[in-house]
């Protein structure tokens, strides 16, 4: 799914930062000439945004090495969020902080990817975590995690900015979903339908393609993880795995322009104090 959280705080930002717009692939190093040692190329507010699961390159103009997080779904499945993601994003956060010291950092993420983002906390040094004015997340799945697994504390100097659909639900962060199969394979079944039925009218061409992708490998990376899928029914966690078409909608439905006029803000009210 093309995302564009990143370059909405960008655009939004450039009135009042030193940021500037700049155009958006799936693969961006926007943070490197500053980490390469060009003091130049620091930014007041450093963007770096963690992808879902199955979403290509890294996606928005600072993003995770794509080679230290595959985004896959057993590091959402079996590990809660990838670890290698949150160690990547921890330490590129500290190299940042480290090279722009004036600069407010926004650590952002999607799906899987808000779950590495919140890791990330327990990597990056409390001088780091200092300067994180905004932890922003879309589809976010910690409530389905937060009782199996330990997860650091946000900050409390980063404003906690969340994204979650409710109408219908996206039960990756919101409420339950009922009439679903208790089996393994009857899950894995559900999804494929589901997904083949997706309605595509508001879609763009990227969104199509990776629906197309989705299609093919959800249901054959889920089937690779079968004894966790029965694992987690059995200890009623079903849940975690209710990939729903609501999940990617974020994109499509202003969610990410409404983040960024909150990003400005809270990096605007960070110079007040």
């Amino acid at each position: 799914m093309k995302f564009t959280l990143a370059t909405a705080i960008a655009v939004a930002a450039s009135a009042v930062s030193a940021i500037s717009p700049r155009a958006v692939t799936d693969t961006e190093m926007g943070w490197g000439k500053a980490l390469a040692g060009d003091s130049k190329a620091c930014a007041d507010l450093g963007v770096i945004f963690a992808r879902g699961t199955f979403d290509p390159g890294n996606i928005g103009p600072w993003g995770v090495d794509p080679g230290a997080y595959p985004a896959d779904l057993a590091g959402y499945v079996v590990e809660g969020g990838s670890e290698k993601c949150a160690l990547s994003m921890g330490v590129v956060i500290d190299a940042y902080v480290k090279a722009c010291p004036k600069a407010k950092i926004a650590v952002t993420g999607w799906s899987q990817g808000s779950l590495c983002a919140r890791k990330s906390f327990g990597v990056m040094s409390p001088a780091s975590a200092a300067k994180v004015i905004a932890y922003v997340s879309f589809g976010d799945p910690y409530p389905v995690w937060a009782s199996g697994k330990k997860f650091p504390s946000i900050p409390s100097n980063a404003k906690q900015i969340t994204f979650c659909e409710s109408a219908p639900t996206d039960p990756l962060c919101g409420s339950l979903l009922s009439g679903w199969p208790t089996t393994a394979t009857g899950v894995i079944d559900h999804l494929k339908k589901i997904w083949s039925n997706v309605d595509q009218a508001k879609m763009n061409s990227a969104q199509k393609s990776a629906l197309a992708s989705m299609i093919v490998q959800l249901p054959l990376q889920a089937s690779k993880q079968l004894s966790t899928l029965a694992s987690d029914i059995k200890n009623g966690h079903l849940q975690r795995w209710m990939l729903s078409p609501q999940h990617f909608w974020y994109g499509l439905d202003g969610s990410t322009t409404k983040a960024a006029e909150q990003v400005v803000a809270a990096l605007n009210g960070s110079k007040k104090k």
